[in-house]
């Protein structure tokens, strides 16, 4: 049983490593620089503690690495990497594959902001997202999921749909908050956007989303508050169409989702998804305006 054991973290820690060496040590560099930054360090001291030879590290270690990540991360290396170097951990990678990571820059949060778990988001985030995710759905046949929407909740995005993320990025970044995109934004919005959709995704799943986008609809359209049960009555024809088939339940989903991402739009640029469109619209075709540039990005 110990051998099979052993066996078994062997492998574990080959996968950790496979095809992807640089990033793995990284990872586990950035495990050792959080740890000592959680525990009342500097940057320059726990840099120091993160100069070590991860290819012959204690087996012990990689294993708390990997616990971390799936404890504070989701899972995911990438963010780990991010938060240490956004806190002053000193890159073993070079320039150019942290950008197509999406990586943070070097030094660009705060110690507080990590050890006290505070992950900040700029204002603007949420406006974009929720205005990108409504004006796809808008406009895919039978406002369905289109590609472009289904990346962001996986966070895996093909060059077609990285073009048309950057494209809305830029206008919006142009034109909202009066500044040219920068090197950075697109990954933060890549990873926010996983998060918000992940949430939107399983509300449009349970009886209390279900119930809720109901009892907003009646009220939308009758102009005032709609009794318990007309929403019960409604919610339950619903949850029985949605119940009949994959196809009737993706549809539903896709209602409730677009219906919460025009609201959330409404609520955080003042307008909704078709008059932004309408507003870089003209903006574009504006002699002043300037085009978006297409660099590809990675999460």
């Amino acid at each position: 049983m110990t051998l099979i054991v052993l066996a078994l973290i062997g492998w574990g820690l080959y996968t950790f490593f496979k095809f992807n060496t640089k990033r793995g040590a990284e990872t586990v560099r950035a495990h050792v620089f959080l740890g000592r930054i959680e525990a009342g360090e500097h940057a320059e001291t726990a840099n120091n503690a993160a100069r070590l030879d991860v290819l012959n590290a204690p087996t012990s270690l990689i294993l708390e690495a990997k616990a971390r990540i799936a404890e504070q991360f989701d899972g995911k290396q990438g963010p780990m990497i991010a938060k240490s170097y956004g806190l002053g951990m000193t890159p073993q990678i070079s320039p150019w594959l942290r950008t197509l990571a999406g990586l943070a820059t070097p030094g660009s949060l705060s110690h507080n902001e990590v050890v006290n778990g505070i992950d900040e988001k700029p204002e603007w985030v949420t406006g974009f997202i929720s205005y990108y995710v409504a004006s796809e759905l808008t406009y895919s046949p039978h406002n369905s999921m289109p590609q472009t929407v289904r990346s962001l909740v996986t966070g895996r995005l093909g060059a077609q749909e990285q073009q048309s993320l950057l494209v809305s990025l830029g206008n919006y970044l142009e034109h909202r908050e009066k500044r040219p995109r920068s090197q950075h934004d697109a990954a933060i919005v890549v990873s926010s956007a996983q998060a918000l959709l992940k949430e939107e995704v399983t509300k449009t799943r349970t009886r209390t989303g279900i119930e809720r986008y109901v009892h907003e609809v009646l009220k939308e359209e009758a102009g005032a508050e709609p009794t318990f049960e007309q929403v019960r009555t409604q919610a339950d024809e619903l949850i029985s169409m949605a119940s009949e088939g994959v196809s009737n339940g993706n549809k539903l989903r896709d209602m409730i989702l677009k219906h919460n991402m025009d609201t959330l739009c409404l609520a955080t640029n003042k307008k909704t998804a078709r008059q932004l469109d309408e507003e870089f619209s003209l903006a574009f075709e504006s002699p002043t305006s300037s085009s978006p540039d297409f660099a590809p990005f990675k999460q």
